[in-house]
């Protein structure tokens, strides 16, 4: 899959070939999966996905990848927009959008996507980065929808306000 978004500190083999997976992530293979994975290769495993997450403009946010929302100079907050390309031959439905983790409460969906997706179109979605507090912040994005072993789409991001000056 798209692997882990931080550190793995430990591999192992369970039963029936299974792979075990632990360290200090979040999302592995682009599901959450808060400290330990496994990965089951007698399990089939979509090759192309009919959903593709884009930003900035031509860059693939692969499932489980990361986004940084860094204030340098120090603003109020930092608002990015995503893109979701339909690639595939069927229609996306049930599109929707929940943040979770520890930071959670320093993201927000600032714009929603269209909850129905044709084959070939796309539709945006844009998510506000605005701390209370300095120092990092980190929160999984979870992208849901109707298609059968594509469900959920995880972001990991990840965001940062540096400390003030202050005299």
């Amino acid at each position: 899959g798209s692997g882990t978004q931080d550190r793995v500190n430990l591999l192992t083999f369970g039963a029936n070939r299974q792979l075990f997976v632990g360290g200090s992530f979040l999302v592995a293979g682009g599901v959450s999966s808060p400290l330990v994975a496994h990965f089951d290769p007698t399990k089939s495993h979509g090759i192309a996905p009919s959903i593709v997450v884009i930003q900035p403009a031509s860059v693939v946010v692969a499932n489980g990848g990361t986004r940084t929302f860094s204030m340098k100079p120090q603003g109020i907050s930092i608002t990015k927009t995503f893109t979701i390309l339909n690639r595939g031959d069927g229609v996306i439905t049930g599109l929707a959008l929940a943040l979770d983790g520890p930071g959670a409460a320093h993201f927000s969906i600032a714009e929603s996507p269209r909850p129905t997706v044709a084959a070939g179109k796309r539709t945006s979605f844009k998510i506000r980065f605005k701390p209370s507090t300095a120092l990092k912040k980190s929160a999984l994005l979870r992208i849901t929808n109707a298609i059968p072993g594509e469900d959920p789409y995880v972001i990991y991001l990840e965001g940062e306000r540096a400390l003030t000056n202050r005299r």
